[in-house]
């Protein structure tokens, strides 16, 4: 089970991605935008950060670069339909950025999984406690 902050404007696609997190058993909180975000980070430990690109107050780009100078530690896995010049050139500056991994809209829900899992395998081999030396 990981923490997991989801920020995204769009009602719709939330509802579908914590219901979706929460099913496998992760706790998963979500805010509308970059800013409530942050204030979220500030309040709890989080092991990933799923971000939407395109949010109004704060949007995903300035978030990440927030994010990353505040706690480089958290998984980031930034998402995007695009808006008018396309997801791949959002998405690419959003890797650039900091983020960990990106999710093109519209994903499905096994896409969806299969990054979140693979960035929280990554979060743990993190947090990984040292091998002790054995006595001999």
């Amino acid at each position: 089970m990981a923490n997991i902050l989801v920020l995204d404007d769009d009602e719709l696609i939330v509802a579908t991605i914590v219901r979706l997190l929460k099913k496998v058993g992760h706790n998963v909180i979500h805010a509308g935008d970059g800013e409530k975000g942050l204030k979220a980070l500030a309040l709890m430990p989080f092991d990933l950060l799923l971000t939407d690109i395109i949010m109004p107050e704060k949007d995903g780009i300035e978030t990440i670069i927030v994010v990353r100078q505040q706690n480089p530690a958290i998984r980031i896995i930034a998402m995007s339909g695009g808006g008018r010049i396309g997801s791949t050139a959002y998405l690419n500056a959003a890797g650039k950025l900091g983020a960990n991994a990106t999710l093109s809209k519209p994903f499905t829900g096994g896409d969806l999984l299969a990054a979140v899992e693979a960035q929280i395998g990554q979060a743990q081999i993190g947090r990984a406690p040292i091998d002790q030396p054995k006595a001999g």
